[in-house]
């Protein structure tokens, strides 16, 4: 209802007698869409304007503490005193007229301006560059003021249409009136808004409803509806739709500009809030998707015992069959012989290989059953830990009512890499645990593997605790790695140490190697070189273990 001709209106009318016979001292911007005028009558105040496309508004407001404005308009103005002050019937367009001038502003359409006129309306100055191609509106019988039209019109428009369905109705045929009053009238009436005007009991309770809502308008006071400590709506009127459901609070106001005045203070913050909101949960839920896909493709392809068994059988088909099979086929179906039901069973060829080959090739493809089923476990855990921490983070977001709490959520979601960091040339330096990459090996243990040279020097020397454990492949370039020690008097078993070394590995220069010396510390023992690369270092107190990389990414 913030844009709402209704709240327009009756702003106008309230203000009105304080502007009439007001001089013009000064009209100045100091911010984005907003004009000032300095007004003096008895005491000084000023009429703040905004064309904001979002929240426009004109208030008065007894002081203003900006003591030195970005730019002055409109100095013809000044010393002219205001005669005469109208919004344009059913438009959003407020005119203030001088002695020897006209304003005009404009609050809607592509380009709201504020134009300054001669008695001519010849163009003086415009607070925008943009001019606004204004379109008149045309009148038709068809539209009508809801606190004017007589009963006969409205039941002729109502018989005229009668399968119409009411929301449609009112908006097309009453003039000004919104999505938000069209609820208001459909909710007095206990209706819905696709109920047919034919079960309408004649004009007589559209009437009663237009009469309320043209008492109340009339009556002083205006109202601000609140979820929580967010603002929603403001209204010049009783909005009984949002009253009923218990969760909005009203604040009500004695006039219209003291009510706008605190709309245009927080109505930005409450913006700002559901900005922030709708960013994150779509952050959450973008990465939720990710990591529940990735967890069903996990457990489509987990059964790796049942697929090596199934290959070892059609290679041993391929074998048995081997004088059967035609040179160059692409697949063959064959009996299981080695069952009792004698099922057939298709085995794709590659047409390039012997009949021995693609047998071997089978035979050979599920080779590392317990390497691969160890991979398996590991990302499976790795997606599930984090997995817990984003449903946890979106359960935060659901618990969060108030914008510093919100915040707090969001630069959490940027640590993760969820949302590009706005600030990240100012915080290009400070550490977050997810820019490394992360491994889960149990639930008592996190890996941390760097992505480059200086990746692993932020890893080591900024990220890493004095206890955690530290690895590195011995002799060749590599990540640095980091088991995450939770504390100082505990120390990784050794089959963590195991696998967290045949990662070191595999993110080495020997990853094609099959077996690989790894070194590991405490990394308190890890020192920088002296004027050496990032990421070089020297080891103390080091041991070292010969593994076999684990290709986690193979």
């Amino acid at each position: 209802m913030h844009r709402s001709y209704f709240l327009f209106e009756k702003q106008t009318t309230e203000i009105t007698p304080q502007l009439l016979g007001a001089e013009i001292v000064r009209v100045f911007t100091y911010r984005k869409n907003e004009l000032v005028f300095h007004l003096k009558g008895k005491e000084d105040f000023y009429l703040k304007i905004s064309i904001d496309v979002n929240y426009p508004y004109f208030i008065l407001s007894g002081f203003h503490n900006i003591r030195q404005p970005k730019l002055e308009l409109f100095g013809p103005l000044y010393g002219e005193t205001i005669v005469k002050a109208e919004i344009k019937p059913h438009d959003k367009q407020l005119l203030l007229r001088s002695e020897h001038y006209n304003m005009f502003s404009i609050f809607y359409g592509s380009h709201p301006n504020i134009l300054l006129l001669d008695q001519d309306l010849n163009l003086v100055e415009s607070f925008k560059d943009d001019l606004p191609q204004v379109v008149p509106e045309k009148d038709s019988e068809n539209v009508f003021d809801f606190r004017t039209i007589p009963k006969e019109r409205l039941t002729k428009l109502l018989e005229a249409e009668p399968h119409q369905k009411l929301g449609y109705f009112l908006r097309r045929h009453c003039r000004a009136i919104n999505k938000t009053m069209a609820r208001e009238i459909i909710f007095r009436l206990n209706l819905k808004e696709d109920t047919p005007l034919s079960r309408l009991d004649g004009a007589d309770a559209l009437l009663n409803v237009f009469n309320q809502l043209s008492a109340e308008f009339s009556a002083q006071g205006c109202y601000l509806y609140y979820i929580e400590d967010r603002l929603q709506k403001i209204a010049p009127f009783h909005l009984r739709h949002l009253e009923s459901t218990g969760q909005m609070v009203t604040k009500e106001f004695a006039t219209v500009n003291e009510a706008w005045q605190r709309f245009a203070e927080e109505k930005p913050l409450s913006q700002k809030f559901d900005s922030l909101y709708k960013t994150c949960q779509q952050a959450i839920e973008k990465r939720l998707a990710y990591l529940r896909q990735s967890l069903q493709k996990l457990a489509a392809a987990q059964d790796i015992t049942r697929f090596k068994q199934e290959a070892e059988l059609k290679g041993n088909l391929l074998l048995t069959f081997k004088h059967r099979i035609k040179k160059g086929a692409s697949k063959v179906v064959v009996d299981n012989v080695f069952s009792p039901q004698q099922e057939k069973i298709e085995i794709k060829l590659n047409p390039k290989l012997s009949v021995v080959e693609n047998a071997n090739r089978y035979f050979n493809k599920y080779k590392n059953v317990r390497e691969r089923m160890e991979i398996s476990k590991i990302k499976r855990q790795t997606l599930e830990k984090e997995l817990k921490e984003i449903e946890a983070l979106q359960e935060k977001l659901a618990g969060s009512t108030r914008l510093k709490k919100l915040e707090q959520l969001h630069r959490q979601i940027i640590e993760r890499g969820l949302i590009q960091n706005p600030d990240a040339k100012k915080q290009k330096d400070k550490l977050y645990a997810h820019r490394f990459m992360r491994i889960i090996l149990d639930p008592d243990w996190d890996v941390y593997v760097g992505k480059n040279d200086r990746n692993n020097e932020m890893l080591t020397f900024s990220f890493a605790r004095k206890w955690d454990v530290w690895l590195h492949a011995q002799g060749v370039p590599g990540s640095h790695v980091i088991i995450r020690v939770p504390r100082r008097d505990l120390h990784p078993p050794a089959k963590i140490i195991e696998q967290a070394a045949r990662i070191a590995a595999a993110y080495s220069k020997a990853r094609h190697s099959s077996t690989v010396p790894v070194m590991y510390t405490e990394a308190r023992y890890v020192r920088r070189l002296r004027k050496g690369a990032p990421g070089a270092v020297s080891v103390q107190n080091e041991k070292v273990i010969f593994v076999e990389p684990l290709k986690l990414n193979g």
